[in-house]
This record gives C-alpha cells, structure tokens and sequence, in this order.
C-alpha cells in the first residue's frame, strides 16, 4: 500500500479514532462489519466449532435460516455429565480438530481415534462423551460422519477458533478433543502428547483444512470467526491471562491472515465485539459463558452485515 492509499483510508474511515468511538461508548462494544460477501435466507450453512458455533446455529434456527451441521441427539447418559439428550459432543476447539473434521469424510479408517480404555472405547475426536461400549462409539462417531457429507451441499462453513492449547493422540495419530487429564485416560497418558501451537504451525493447519473442506466441495466459502469465550484453565506455565491472550492472539493474526489471501474467506469479529464489552455486562458469573444478550447482539451484527 502507497501513502496516498493509507491517507486516504484515513480520511474516508469514520471509525479509525479511539477516542471518539469511546464518547459513544455504553459498556457494550458495537462495530460496523463490511463482509466480503453476500448472503441470502437460502444460504446452506455448516458450522464447526466450540460453544459459540451453536449459539449461531441456535440464532439461525430462530430466523428459519438453513443449517446442515445439526447432528443427531445422543442420550444423556452417555456424557460424563450425565443429563437429557443433546448434542454438542461435535464440538471442536483446536486448529487441530478443525483439521481432523476435515478428514472426516476423507479417510479410509472412519473410526480413526477411537481408543479402547479399560475395555470401553473413548471416540477423541468428540467432546464430552465417556468411554462406551465399540458399538455405540462407533454409531455415534458415524452419524458425525453423515452430518459431515452435508458439506457437500453447503454454501458458506462458519468456523470458530477457540484456542491453541493443543493435544495429540501419537497411536492414532490425530489431534483430539479430549485430553489425560480426563481420570480414566490418565492410564494412557505417555500416548499423547502437548503442543502450543504458534502462529506458523496454526496457518498450516487450518490452510490444510480448507483444501479438504474444497476437496468435498470445490464452491465453499468460509467465516471464520474468534471464540470470545476464554481458555478455562492452561496445561502451561503461563497465568491463565497470558495463555488466554496468547491463545486468542494467534488465532485472531491468522485468521486475518486467511480473510486477506483468500476471496472465499472472510472474518466475521465476534470475539471483539464480546471481549471489549465491560466484563460483568458480556459474561455469566462463571466468567467464561457469554450472556444471551451480548450473543444477541453479536448476531444481529452477523444478519445485518451478512444479509442485505
């Protein structure tokens, strides 16, 4: 970019100066968002990630909007937790497990990373789910699979980073969604390994996802988008605000990074406009959830900017 580019974004950007945007400031962080694209209420979504991925599918649902990433229900007695039955055992955190979602389809073995533990099988690449008898593992692992083969009919696959804080499963080799601190994994624990993922490692990997995701289908286009919801505790030496912003960081440099090689990404701010609300108005009491309101109004930011 020459001088004469840069002095005239300056001039014509109504939002460039700190100051002024903070006279206007109600603790609630509101922006302007000029996506790279269009969408339309016929749009087929798919959506892969953390918590903050099913709000949106959650706030899609409402506005009759299609999605094709909803999975089937799994019942409640087969989460650690324990409760009704729900999805939400799809969630994924890591660029890793994005990477691994990609493959879902891909690969020859469809029951890759499912480990057998005190003679019950841990699926790795799912969240939240005990060790359950092969058989059920495996159904549940194959209708991730059928909700996957959905990407073939999609348009547009939102993808939610939510940290770099990752582990790997050597035997399988697979990066998980689960890790040994889980009690009845422990008695495995030498089969994975740690890795904090930098910013070099976090772009291969999530370059690499997108060429699979474009193998199934040649015509998607991606959102990527920041989780605002915080690392809930760090397997490093770091503070926990420190492993945070680090983890944050990494994933917000390199997905401006693929909004600005690619024209079939883009980046949608969500974790900006969580993270620079006043704490106590964007966050539940747990400091880690993010309030129905402040999802609120992230969505409306999304439908308004995405939706003419």
């Amino acid at each position: 970019m020459d001088a004469s580019e840069a002095l005239n974004n300056a001039k014509i950007n109504k939002d460039r100066a700190t100051s002024k945007y903070y006279k206007e400031y109600d603790g609630f962080a509101t922006l302007t968002h000029s996506p790279k694209f269009q969408l339309t209420t016929n749009t087929n979504f798919f959506t892969i990630g953390s918590c903050f991925a099913r709000n949106i599918e959650f706030y899609m649902n409402r506005k009759k909007i299609p999605y094709l990433s909803q999975v089937p229900l799994v019942d409640g007695e087969y989460f650690k937790m324990g409760g009704s039955a729900r999805a939400g055992y799809q969630n994924v955190y890591t660029p890793g497990a994005v990477l691994e979602a990609s493959r879902l389809i891909l690969q020859d073995d469809p029951y890759v990373g499912i480990t057998e533990v005190g003679g019950l099988s841990y699926d790795l690449l799912t969240h939240g789910l005990k060790g359950l008898e092969a058989e059920i593992a495996r159904d549940i692992r194959q209708g991730l699979i059928d909700t996957y083969k959905n990407l073939e009919k999609s348009d547009v696959v939102i993808i939610t980073l939510g940290f770099i804080e990752a582990w790997y499963h050597k035997p399988s080799r697979v990066w998980v969604n689960q890790s040994p601190a889980d009690p009845k994994l422990r008695k495995i624990a030498d089969e994975f390994s740690f890795e904090v993922l930098d910013e070099t490692k976090t772009l291969a990997i999530l370059e690499e996802a997108i060429d699979n995701f474009r193998k199934i289908n040649p015509s998607l286009q991606f959102i990527f988008t920041v989780s605002p919801v915080p690392l809930g505790s760090t397997f490093t030496e770091e503070h926990i605000l420190v492993a945070n912003q680090r983890s944050k960081s990494t994933l917000h440099c390199v997905a401006q990074h693929l909004w600005r090689k690619y024209d079939f990404v883009d980046y949608f701010p969500s974790y900006e406009i969580v993270s620079l609300s006043e704490r106590k108005l964007a966050f539940e009491d747990d400091n880690i959830h993010v309030k129905g309101e402040v999802v609120s109004r992230v969505m409306d930011c999304f439908f308004k900017s995405y939706f003419s």
